[in-house]
């Protein structure tokens, strides 16, 4: 997404995770799909964090907090200043 099409009233939500691998990812994807206001959504494996970045139309830290336990994973949320 060209950050000239976002929209002053979406939210970014960084995690710290402990998210390993592709098939994680494959494995939440779903899920994460599923999720009503995620715009868009990134997993970056090659950072030591394992950082999920979430861009979403409100605040769902905690929404992305409970699936990431139910799916048998840990996630640590970053503030972010924008």
């Amino acid at each position: 997404m060209r950050a000239s099409l976002v929209h002053s009233s979406m939210t970014v939500v960084i995690f710290y995770t402990n998210i390993t691998a592709e098939h994680d990812v494959q494995r939440l994807a779903p899920a994460l799909e599923n999720i009503p206001g995620i715009i868009r959504w990134t997993v970056d494996l090659d950072d030591s964090d394992k950082v999920l970045r979430v861009v979403a139309l409100s605040d769902i830290a905690s929404d992305i907090l409970q699936l990431l336990q139910a799916h048998g994973y840990c996630g640590w949320n970053v503030p972010v200043n924008v």
